[in-house]
C-alpha cells in the first residue's frame, strides 16, 4: 500500500466518523450496519470519480485500483468499530446500572462488583450529561476507561485478524468460497468491467433509487405516491391463519430488500434454496407441533417452546463454527507458531486476563469467549457463503445465555454474573466486529494486485486511528444529543435486555434448561447430518448454512429476498445458461448498488436541511 493511499484512507476514515455518529446516533440511520457498508461504498464512488477526472483534466498521477480498494478497505475495516456490537452498545451497558438503577430493578446492586477501572470517575454524575443531553463529555473522567476499552477491542479487533490470516488459504484457495460482499467492489473497480456502461445495471440501479426515494419523499409529504417495500405494518406481515394450529406458524415478514435481493443472487443455489426452505420448514414444524399440543397457548412448560427455533440455531451455529475449526485444522495447526498463530493466542490470553482481572471467575469468561468465537467464526462463514444484509447471532441463546441455561445460576458467583451485561455489549451483535471485512480484503487480494501482507499494517494503523476518534465522535454526539432523550434508541433496547437478563438470573435462580440444551444439541446434529450429506451425495440439494442461518435475522427478516433471487437465479440459469446469468448479475448488482446510493444521498440531505429521514430497512 502506497503512503499516499494511506494517509488518504485514514484522513477519509477521520471524516466518516464524523458523519456515522451524527447520522447513526442523533439521525437513527444507520450506515454502518450492513455487510456492504454505506459509506464504503459512497467513498468508493467519489474515488473513481475522481479519479477519471484527474486523468483527464489533469497531469496528477490517478490513484491505481490497488490503492483504491485499499482506501476502500481501510474504511470498511475500521468504521464498524463506532457501531452494533462495539462502541455503540459499550458506551451505553456502561451507564445503565448508574443512570436507570432502581429498587425496584435492583441494577444498583451491580455497582459494587464493577472495578472504577472499567468506567468514568464520578460515574454517576457522568452518565447524567450522557443520557440527557445538552452537555459535553467531562474527558477527564472518561480518559481512563477509553484507554482500558480501546486496548480491549485492539486485542478483540487483532486476534480476528490473525485468524482470517490463518485460515486465509484454507477458505480462498482450497475450497474456493463465493463471498458474495466483495463481489461489488471488484466489479466497480475492474478496468475492464462494463459494470458501469451496462444498460442493466443502471435499470436495476433505478428501481430502489426511484421507489426508495418515493418513500422518502412521502414520508415528509403522504400525498406523493409510494409502494412500501419492507415489512412494516400488519399489511406487511403474513398470517396463514388466526387459529391453531396455523397460528403456530407466526406472522410471516413480506419485504422487498433491494441490497438483500441483489445480495443473494450472487449466493450458490443451493445456498439459497437452504435459507429459505429451512426458515419456511420451522414455521411448518411449530404447526405440526400445535396438532399434537405442542404450541403457546395450548400447552404449558417447555413444550410451548417447541420447535426450539432459537436453540436449533444455536446448535447449529456452535456446530458450524466447530466443523470450520476442523475443516482448517491443518492450517491452525501448521500456522500456530507463525506471526497470526502467536499473536491469536496472545490476543485470546489477554481477552481472558481482562476479565479475570475484572472479576469474573476464569472459567466462566473462558467459556463465554469460547462461544463467542465460535459464534463469529460461524458468522463469518455464513457470511463467506450466504452473504446477507446484516449478519445477526442466535439472539435469545447468546454465548452468556448458553453458559447461564447450561449450567444454572448457582454456578456463578455474584461479581461475574454481574459483568455479564458489559460482556452482553459485544455477544448480542456481531455487525461492528471487522474479522470478516479483513477476510474479505484477501479474497480481493487475490483477485487484484493488492499484497495481503501489505495491508496489515495499514489495518493496524487504521485501528489505531479509529478507537479513540470513534470513542470521542460516539461520546460528544451522546452527551449533545442525549442518550435517554431523542437518540437512537436500539442502543438502548439492547442494554435493556442485557440487564434485565441479569436481574432474571439474580431473581429466579435457574437449574440447567435441558429442554433447551436438547433443542441446541438437535441444532448441532442437523448442522453435522446436512454436512456428512452434502459430502456424500452429490445431488443432495441442502446447505448446512442454510439451516444454521433460517432461524436467525439473517434470514428470518430477509427469507423472501432470498427465495425471489433463487427463483430468478433458477429461471436464467435454465432457459438463458450462462450468458443470461452473466447478464442478469449486472441487474442484480445494480439493485444492490442503487439501493446503498438512495439511502446514501437521502442521509446526507436529511443532516444538511436538518431533517429526520424515512427509516428504509428497519
Amino acid at each position: 500500500m502506497t503512503a499516499r493511499a494511506l494517509a488518504l484512507g485514514i484522513s477519509l476514515e477521520i471524516l466518516l466518523f464524523a458523519w456515522v455518529a451524527r447520522a447513526e446516533i442523533t439521525g437513527s440511520v444507520y450506515l454502518i450496519s450492513w455487510t456492504l457498508l454505506m459509506p464504503a461504498v459512497t467513498l468508493l464512488v467519489l474515488l473513481l470519480a475522481a479519479n477519471a477526472v484527474l486523468s483527464r483534466f489533469t497531469h496528477l498521477k490517478p490513484l491505481s485500483r490497488a490503492e483504491i480498494l485499499s482506501i476502500y478497505l481501510i474504511v470498511s475495516a475500521c468504521l464498524p468499530v463506532a457501531g452494533f456490537g462495539m462502541i455503540r452498545f459499550l458506551l451505553m451497558n456502561l451507564g445503565h446500572t448508574f443512570f436507570f438503577a432502581s429498587p425496584e430493578n435492583r441494577w444498583g446492586e451491580m455497582q459494587e462488583h464493577l472495578p472504577r477501572w472499567l468506567v468514568p470517575a464520578n460515574a454517576k454524575q457522568a452518565f447524567e450529561g450522557f443520557y440527557r443531553g445538552y452537555s459535553t463529555p467531562p474527558w477527564a473522567d472518561w480518559a481512563g476507561p477509553i484507554f482500558v476499552w480501546s486496548l480491549y477491542l485492539a486485542l478483540l479487533v487483532i486476534g480476528g485478524l490473525c485468524f482470517t490470516l490463518l485460515i486465509r488459504r484454507r477458505w480462498i484457495e482450497e475450497e474456493r468460497l463465493t463471498f458474495p460482499i466483495a463481489v461489488l467492489p471488484l466489479e466497480m473497480t475492474q478496468p475492464s468491467s462494463r459494470f458501469f456502461r451496462h444498460p442493466l445495471m443502471w435499470a436495476g440501479f433505478a428501481l430502489p433509487f426511484i421507489g426508495q426515494s418515493l418513500l422518502a419523499l412521502h414520508a415528509m409529504f403522504p400525498t406523493v405516491p409510494a409502494f412500501t417495500i419492507k415489512a412494516e405494518g400488519s399489511s406487511r406481515w403474513l398470517s396463514l391463519s388466526d387459529r391453531l394450529p396455523w397460528s403456530a406458524f407466526g406472522s410471516i415478514p413480506i419485504g422487498f430488500y433491494p441490497v438483500s435481493i441483489g445480495l443473494a443472487y450472487l449466493v450458490p443455489l443451493d445456498v439459497s434454496l437452504s435459507c429459505w426452505f429451512f426458515y419456511l420448514l420451522t414455521g411448518f414444524e411449530a404447526v405440526l407441533g400445535a396438532m399434537v399440543g405442542y404450541a403457546q397457548g395450548a400447552s404449558g412448560g417447555a413444550a410451548a417452546r417447541f420447535p426450539f427455533a432459537e436453540e436449533q440455531a444455536t446448535g447449529a451455529w456452535v456446530a458450524l463454527g466447530l466443523l470450520t475449526l476442523w475443516g482448517a485444522r491443518a492450517h491452525l495447526r501448521a500456522g500456530w507458531r507463525s506471526g497470526p498463530g502467536i499473536g491469536l493466542i496472545a490476543c485470546a490470553v489477554g481477552l481472558l486476563g481482562f476479565w479475570v482481572l475484572a472479576g469474573m471467575q476464569a472459567w466462566a469468561a473462558a467459556g463465554i469467549l469460547f462461544f463467542y468465537a465460535l459464534y463469529l467464526i460461524a458468522g463469518m462463514r455464513i457470511r463467506a457463503e450466504a452473504g446477507g444484509q446484516w449478519i445477526f447471532f442466535p439472539i435469545v441463546w447468546n454465548p452468556n445465555a448458553i453458559l447461564v441455561n447450561s449450567l444454572g445460576t448457582a454456578a456463578f458467583q455474584p461479581a461475574t454474573l454481574a459483568l455479564l451485561p458489559l460482556m452482553h455489549a459485544f455477544i448480542i451483535d456481531p455487525r461492528g466486529h471487522p474479522m470478516p471485512f479483513h477476510l474479505e480484503t484477501w479474497k480481493m487480494a487475490e483477485q487484484t494486485e493488492l499484497k495481503p501482507q501489505r495491508m496489515i499494517a495499514p489495518f493496524l494503523i487504521g485501528l489505531a486511528v479509529a478507537l479513540p476518534v470513534a470513542f470521542a465522535t460516539s461520546l460528544t454526539e451522546w452527551y449533545q444529543t442525549g442518550a435517554a432523550v431523542k437518540g437512537d434508541l436500539y442502543p438502548l433496547v439492547k442494554a435493556n435486555i442485557a440487564y434485565n437478563e441479569w436481574r432474571n438470573w439474580v431473581n429466579t435462580p435457574r437449574t440447567p434448561d435441558w429442554p433447551g440444551i436438547k433443542g441446541m444439541l438437535a441444532g448441532g446434529t442437523g448442522v453435522v447430518f446436512l454436512t456428512w450429506m452434502r459430502s456424500r451425495y452429490l445431488w443432495w440439494p441442502f446447505h448446512p448454512i442454510g439451516y444454521a442461518a433460517a432461524n436467525t435475522i439473517i434470514v428470518r427478516a430477509f427469507w423472501l429476498c432470498f427465495f425471489i433471487a433463487w427463483l430468478a437465479k433458477v429461471i436464467l440459469l435454465r432457459y438463458g445458461g450462462a450468458r443470461w446469468y452473466r447478464q442478469g448479475l449486472y441487474f442484480f448488482l445494480g439493485i444492490a448498488f442503487g439501493d446503498i446510493m438512495v439511502q446514501a444521498l437521502w442521509t446526507i440531505i436529511g443532516q444538511i436541511l436538518g431533517f429526520t429521514v424515512y427509516q428504509f430497512v428497519s
